[in-house]
């Protein structure tokens, strides 16, 4: 790994064979290109050996340091963070001096610590974890979990074009019921629900007695969403119960529960009149924020020589 304090530059070999493709791709030798790049004086290539200037190797990892860092000061603003009096390093990025010496100098007030074989240590974990998942007791939300629920319409809070009618009255759809929050400490087992009542009464309801019920599981980056339809607010998983006996009884009496299982979630839902049971689950940590327009940074069809 290269070392930061290295005033030498990087030698690494390139192969013939990659030599001869750049000459039949670009109509010129690697020199040449070189010699007419922004790169001119920091990387030289002599026979198969192509050397690269400490400085220029360092800019190979200073987006990637950089926001390493950004996310631990954000990380340490936090008010679980206020005792931190230490940062121990892991996996295999961690063994590059640069990172070293970047977490070293932006945290001078805090121990680093990293421990002997820093690259495996990752790996060390996930297998004392898959022989005992009991090793990791807590866990804290990284997004608000809840779900899509209809209730009570409001005139003063509710947005008039999600009222609805039911036979006891109107009711606001796609509400987000939050049951565990952001940052809220959980323990493996732990469970919360919530209790639904529905009823066929009338006529206009009798239509619906033979339509399923979509239970939607949800997340959010907000601490307190107030609608499933909010910015940051996505559905993770979904149960589907389909009436018995074909369709419903006049009335019905749900309760779903969101039951803490390690790496996942478990959703169920229970009708307390047959006491049957239908779960769905999916993981604890969704993909709520994916970039697919980002390219990756070393991508060479972008590389300017």
């Amino acid at each position: 790994m290269y070392r930061v304090e290295d005033e030498e530059s990087l030698t690494i070999r390139m192969p013939l064979s990659l030599i001869e493709l750049f000459l039949d791709m670009e109509q010129s030798d690697v020199q040449t290109a070189i010699a007419s790049s922004r790169f001119n004086g920091m990387v030289r290539l002599k026979r198969d050996k192509l050397s690269i200037a400490g400085s220029l190797v360092e800019t190979f990892f200073s987006e990637t340091i950089g926001m390493i860092i950004d996310e631990l000061v954000s990380i340490l603003k936090h008010e679980r963070c206020s005792d931190v009096s230490a940062i121990m390093m892991a996996g295999g990025f961690s063994e590059a001096d640069t990172l070293q010496y970047a977490i070293k100098k932006q945290f001078q007030s805090l121990e680093v610590f990293i421990p002997t074989d820093v690259s495996l240590s990752v790996l060390k974990g996930a297998v004392i974890y898959g022989h005992n998942p009991n090793v990791v007791s807590s866990r804290v939300c990284y997004y608000t979990y809840g779900v899509n629920v209809a209730r009570k319409f409001n005139p003063s809070i509710h947005d008039p074009r999600r009222k609805f009618f039911r036979d006891d009255g109107e009711y606001c759809k796609d509400t987000f019921d939050v049951l565990f929050e952001i940052d809220e400490e959980v323990h493996i087992g732990q469970t919360k629900s919530i209790y639904a009542r529905d009823t066929f009464f009338s006529k206009a309801r009798q239509i619906h007695r033979y339509d399923p019920y979509k239970w939607q599981f949800m997340v959010s980056t907000k601490k307190d969403p107030f609608y499933t339809t909010d910015e940051g607010c996505m559905e993770h998983g979904s149960i589907i119960v389909f009436p018995p006996n074909v369709m419903w009884p006049k009335i019905v009496n749900s309760q779903i529960l969101l039951k803490i299982a390690g790496t996942e979630l478990v959703g169920t839902c229970v009708d307390k009149e047959t006491m049957t049971e239908k779960s769905v689950r999916f993981e604890f940590l969704p993909s709520i924020n994916k970039n697919q327009e980002k390219k990756g940074w070393f991508d060479p069809f972008y590389l300017d020589i």
